[in-house]
């Protein structure tokens, strides 16, 4: 190995982990935006609450807290999905495989 070759190897191996450092980063961000939704979610039910009777309000409080449930629930997974298919199955995922074919139908003109 040359000098040149050494230089450029570490300099691509550097890039990449700090590319990498950056983007898990940047990954974990969007756990701020989760918090930034349910706040919005839960600032849209205290409102709908207030703006109702006294006797509708715990009912809109119950229904309200249950509709962000079921919407946190959701985005929750989904990202365990993107994180179970994405991120963890491409680390160790070795294409050696044949390639796919679908199965077709060859269609042949007969003449006489």
């Amino acid at each position: 190995m040359t000098v040149g070759n050494f230089i450029v190897e570490n300099f691509f191996e550097m890039f990449e982990f700090l590319l990498s450092y950056v983007s898990n980063t940047m990954s974990f961000l969007r756990v701020g935006g989760f918090v930034l939704s349910h706040a919005g979610m839960m600032l849209v039910v205290m409102t709908l609450m207030e703006m109702c009777s006294a006797v509708a309000q715990p009912f809109v409080l119950v229904l309200g807290n249950l509709f962000v449930m079921v919407m946190e629930g959701m985005i929750v997974a989904i990202q365990i999905i993107r994180l179970e298919f994405y991120e963890i199955f491409s680390r160790f995922y070795e294409g050696g495989g044949k390639p796919f074919e679908p199965v077709g139908v060859k269609f042949t003109a007969q003449t006489e």
